[in-house]
């Protein structure tokens, strides 16, 4: 499933088919995760939201919409 993990929508909907397609979940692998390839103060000033959002704000969005299947 293509999903973007900054869109709570996205994330509804990945879940929404693991569950169509196996009636449960038994483990969240939360593998998503940007790493900019610059160094920290060479990169534009927006990439740190963006990798926030992704890397923390995205997996515990994914934890909190998997626990309730699992």
């Amino acid at each position: 499933v293509v999903g973007d993990l900054r869109r709570e929508e996205d994330i509804a909907r990945l879940f929404a088919e693991v569950r169509s397609r196996f009636d449960r979940i038994d483990v969240l692998v939360n593998n998503a995760a940007l790493y900019p390839r610059h160094l920290f103060l060479e990169g534009p000033a927006d990439e740190l939201a963006s990798v926030l959002e992704v890397n923390v704000l995205g997996m515990a969005r994914c934890c909190r919409a998997a626990l309730p299947g699992m």
